[in-house]
């Protein structure tokens, strides 16, 4: 089971997600692959109110999907 999260301010951070992409292409399902387009990293994203329950929301639906 693989849960990607990738933060990706515009333009700065390309080479990361390209990084990022290439490491989710090559692993097994199940997976699932959130980008967020933010400056912020790690926890640091959660702190974040604009983008807290977009993520949480996205790995507990992803828990409960896989769970099954």
């Amino acid at each position: 089971i693989a849960y990607h999260t990738a933060c990706v301010k515009r333009g700065s951070d390309r080479p990361f997600i390209n990084s990022v992409r290439t490491m989710h292409a090559r692993t097994p399902e199940p997976k699932q692959l959130l980008v967020i387009p933010t400056g912020l990293h790690g926890t640091y994203m959660f702190r974040s109110a604009q983008h807290r329950a977009t993520i949480y929301n996205a790995i507990f639906g992803f828990l409960r999907t896989v769970a099954r």
